[in-house]
């Protein structure tokens, strides 16, 4: 529920900037919506990383935040240097990263069942 909440946040967000509505409330207001949506998913995704072995729990939380902050470097990074004066570059990003969380939390359902 959390991925596809920050995911549709996203795409809404997305719609409005190519539909020209540049408004602070355009680009915000959706993505309120889309940080709630990621309270819910990020918790359960550390909760995750920690579980696979509980005996090395310290290691992986590291390892999980480490993965969590360098991912948001690079694309920071990108999108920065992509900056052209408009929001798309910093929509497409951020619609094309909720698509990866979604599309990686549909593959770790099924590996599950």
């Amino acid at each position: 529920v959390g991925s596809a909440g920050s995911l549709t946040a996203a795409i809404v967000t997305l719609v409005l900037a190519i539909g020209g509505n540049w408004t602070a409330l355009a680009l915000f207001g959706p993505m309120s919506f889309g940080a709630f949506f990621q309270g819910m998913s990020m918790p359960n995704g550390q909760a995750a990383v920690v579980s696979v072995f509980p005996q090395m729990a310290g290691s992986a939380s590291g390892l999980g935040g480490f993965a969590q902050m360098g991912t948001a470097a690079v694309i920071a990074q990108i999108v920065g240097m992509l900056e052209n004066g408009t929001p798309y570059p910093t929509v497409i990003a951020m619609t094309i990263c909720a698509t990866i969380a979604f599309l990686a939390i549909l593959a770790a359902m099924r590996t599950r069942s």
